[in-house]
């Protein structure tokens, strides 16, 4: 084994996380998350782009050049002058910027803001492209998404739009994930270091994220401290050869958690400090969760064990049935943080929801058994008494599906009858 690798472990030849981030750094994929290292943006640098898009196009297409441009090369391969609503556009967002050149904006910017669906790009038969693979773009406009954050009434509302955008577009639904995963663990009003962050959350495959970080933290500060300075030396990209997808780069890895922290930053889950290396969820009156929620958040549970008449068992979770991550609001909050949005589920079967990224939200439910369907019909089945606990009482699961239909027409607009089958 790399001598590196083998310092790690013998820093606790028994810490679970010291096993774990080993394994981890040796994969390929030991990035995890992989968003942009390069672009460094916020909420108002999307917002003077999109607004400098529709103050030029509305929601028109425009044509974009292909090939690179740049006034220090005598040769260029095209002339921009052919291009008059994009020079225009990418001028007006340098001017309110101080950023921008046209190759940053149609190379990288545009590219980020279409795989967050913001915009839409187009082939040269006015086709939409797939947003996640190469191609020629020769055409750009705005998407639904974009002229609703721009036509946000205030702040509040466009940091919620904007987290919407890139928790569904961006992240795949695993920011929502992750409000939850703290949310309902003993680091709710805690904060986690960039580097808990990246050794451990910014790796998507595992499901054990709160029993690495507790792991992490049994370590002394001067062991992290070893850990940090071996895992640097062995990440070095002059370390290995072959193609870069055989080498690891710390330094890449730790920009592109600083890339997350950043947008992390811009939504309404999470505040970030200002040197932008600790994280934790949004407490204020600007987020959704409030310290008054965080510490009412037992009672719901407390009460689950009472209003089903059950006890408690180390093998079950109770799991919320739509995520509180999905409020707007802290209203929205006490309606989903509530004794009738959950379910005790076994340990297993909870890893279904969370492999699903907690989509399977409506509900149908009787004595026997529960059915969880995604809005494409996808079924989640939990029979009571073997791998969920909860009520036979006919009153209590009529509340339950009740309040079940009254939250999915609240937060997802949805007032049509699945049958979950």
């Amino acid at each position: 084994m790399n001598k590196n690798l083998q310092n790690i472990l013998d820093i606790d030849k028994n810490n679970i996380f010291l096993k774990y981030i080993v394994k981890r750094v040796q994969s390929d994929d030991y990035r995890g998350i992989h968003i942009s290292q390069h672009n460094r943006y916020d909420l108002e640098f999307v917002l003077n782009a999109i607004t400098a898009i529709y103050n030029q196009v509305k929601t028109d297409l425009f044509e974009i050049p292909r090939g690179d441009y740049s006034y220090r090369e005598n040769k260029k391969d095209y002339d921009i002058d052919d291009y008059k609503d994009f020079k225009t556009i990418t001028n007006n967002i340098y001017n309110k910027t101080g950023r921008t050149t046209y190759n940053s904006i149609k190379k990288n910017f545009f590219v980020d803001f279409h795989r967050m669906g913001l915009i839409k790009r187009y082939d040269k038969n006015k086709n939409e492209t797939n947003p996640q693979k190469r191609s020629s773009i020769y055409f750009v406009s705005l998407s639904e998404n974009a002229i609703k954050l721009i036509n946000s009434k205030n702040l509040v509302q466009k940091h919620r739009i904007f987290t919407d955008i890139l928790d569904k577009n961006l992240f795949n639904n695993y920011l929502s994930s992750l409000v939850d995963l703290i949310y309902n663990s003993n680091y709710k009003d805690d904060t986690i270091t960039i580097y808990e962050f990246m050794f451990i959350f910014q790796d998507t495959t595992i499901n054990n994220h709160i029993a690495l970080l507790d792991s992490y933290r049994e370590l002394k500060k001067y062991q992290q401290n070893i850990l940090l300075e071996q895992i640097q030396s062995y990440a070095n990209p002059d370390n290995f050869i072959g193609e870069k997808t055989n080498k690891r780069d710390f330094h890449n890895w730790i920009n592109e958690s600083q890339q997350i922290f950043k947008l992390l930053k811009q939504t309404s889950y999470f505040q970030i400090d200002k040197m932008n290396k600790n994280i934790a969820l949004n407490i204020g009156n600007y987020g959704i969760f409030t310290t008054e929620n965080i510490k009412r958040s037992i009672k719901p549970k407390q009460e689950y064990f009472k209003l089903h008449n059950i006890k408690k068992r180390s093998d079950f979770e109770l799991h919320h049935i739509i995520a509180i991550s999905k409020a707007r609001n802290k209203k929205e909050v006490q309606i989903l943080d509530n004794v009738e949005n959950l379910i005790y589920l076994q340990k297993t079967k909870h890893m279904e929801f969370t492999k699903k990224q907690n989509k399977n939200v409506y509900l149908n439910i009787n004595s026997h058994e529960a059915r969880f369907c995604d809005f494409d019909k996808d079924i989640i089945i939990t029979t009571n008494d073997k791998d969920s606990l909860y009520s036979k009482d006919c009153d209590i699961l009529k509340k339950i599906d009740c309040h079940n239909k009254k939250v999915i027409k609240q937060i997802y607009q949805f007032d049509r009858y699945l049958e979950c089958i």
